[in-house]
């Protein structure tokens, strides 16, 4: 397949479903980022000059980061977009900060009335929590970005089924296109 074409398709089809919403679920085991590093490494093995290659020599011929670095970009993009307000409070009214003067300076803490309390793993000691005098309501899950987050904190759930819905995008293009041509793929 021709380079420009593959990345053009890898970006768009493929690796938009490892992405989303990466800032929240983004892998943090071993196993489970190379499990998201494969399906990157079967696209790049798609391209007929990097066949040959070692998976980082494949990167850094198509000109591609590997998708551990990406995630770790996108992290600090998103957290300077929140300390900084260039989120529209209309749109994501939970990123809202606080007003209170006794935050000796800080004005990026969150809205109370948005934040809630989740208890990781089996042990629930049945404390309340307080936020500027204000009780935290006890939630098992969540919904966030799209993507559930429980309290067991099993996001190898979510990993694998993007990894899956990657991999199935891939391998319609890799039995779709037969003729991978540039001019073709950017007429499309």
């Amino acid at each position: 397949m021709d380079t420009d074409a593959f990345v053009l398709l890898y970006k768009v089809l493929v690796r938009s479903h490892l992405e989303y919403a990466n800032t929240v679920w983004s892998p943090c085991k071993h196993y489970l980022i190379e499990e998201v590093e494969k399906v990157q490494k079967r696209a790049t093995e798609l391209v007929h000059e990097c066949k040959h290659l070692s998976y980082a020599e494949g990167l850094k011929y198509l000109k591609l980061p590997t998708l551990k670095y990406h995630w770790h970009r996108a992290d600090m993009i998103e957290t300077y977009k929140i300390t900084h307000g260039l989120y529209d409070t209309a749109v994501v009214p939970n990123l809202m900060t606080s007003q209170v003067s006794h935050t000796r300076g800080n004005v990026y803490r969150q809205y109370v009335d948005k934040c809630k309390v989740m208890h990781v793993g089996n042990r629930d000691d049945g404390s309340t929590y307080y936020m500027e005098g204000s009780e935290l309501s006890k939630v098992s899950c969540e919904k966030d970005l799209g993507v559930w987050i429980s309290g067991d904190m099993k996001f190898s759930k979510q990993c694998i089924y993007a990894c899956n819905k990657a991999t199935r995008v891939l391998g319609m293009i890799k039995r779709t296109i037969r003729y991978k041509d540039t001019r073709v793929m950017m007429s499309v």
